[in-house]
């Protein structure tokens, strides 16, 4: 199926209404989410202080709980900032793979 960018809308029709332009944003944001579980080790693109950058997710959603494997540190991250800075999955966790 074709289908049409926001982006290209705007260039065409600049006075479209917002509402529209949200839902074309929003559905593309849908697509490029990655799925993470509580559990899950990642590696990030950044070392923590103590030398660690495998991180441990403990809390899912529009912000991230994230827990340092080397030093046991928590942090809140944005989901945006988390998945720029996410490298890779080391290990995913069995329990929430399952169901």
């Amino acid at each position: 199926m074709f289908q049409i960018s926001s982006i290209f809308l705007f260039t065409i029709f600049p006075c479209m209404h917002l509402n529209i332009m949200l839902l074309f944003a929003h559905h593309d944001l849908e697509e490029c989410r990655m799925n993470f579980n509580v559990g899950d080790h990642v590696e990030m693109r950044k070392k923590h202080p103590c030398g660690s950058s495998i991180w441990e997710i403990i809390r899912t959603g529009a912000d991230f709980r994230i827990k340092c494997l080397g030093c046991g540190h928590q942090l809140m991250i944005t989901r945006i900032k988390f998945e720029k800075s996410f490298k890779k999955v080391v290990r995913i966790n069995s329990v929430s793979s399952i169901l």
